[in-house]
């Protein structure tokens, strides 16, 4: 069963990520913040992270994504940033900063389905 990591500090959008994304397909994990998302990560990587940029405390999403990217072990895992960032030059930074994809809020739970089963059947 494929592994997605699903990090939001809002407990709404977490219920949603996990109602869109059929448990009997997927084993989702959640976290609410960046730090608790690294520990997360590193104890079992997942196939996949849905991310968001902006949470509470000293690591948020782009910092996160930085850390997964950097880390050879993990670079390669997929990561889905979900942001209410939405201007051109927020989109710009998380790609640059190593997003596979950009959605922002609020999402289209269907487009945002097909893009997990896509990036889901790439690897």
């Amino acid at each position: 069963m494929r592994q997605i990591l699903v990090v939001d500090d809002q407990p709404e959008v977490i219920e949603l990520l996990c109602e869109i994304l059929d448990p009997e397909e997927y084993a989702i994990q959640t976290a609410s913040n960046g730090r608790q998302c690294i520990e997360r990560i590193r104890r079992l990587p997942p196939d996949l992270i849905v991310l968001d940029w902006m949470m509470p405390g000293d690591i948020d999403g782009i910092d996160v994504l930085k850390t997964v990217k950097s880390h050879n072990g993990l670079k390669n895992i997929p990561v889905l940033m979900l942001s209410a960032k939405a201007q051109e030059t927020d989109i710009s930074t998380g790609l640059e900063a190593g997003a596979d994809f950009f959605f922002t809020k609020p999402f289209s739970p269907i487009e945002l389905l097909d893009a997990v089963e896509n990036i889901l059947q790439a690897q």
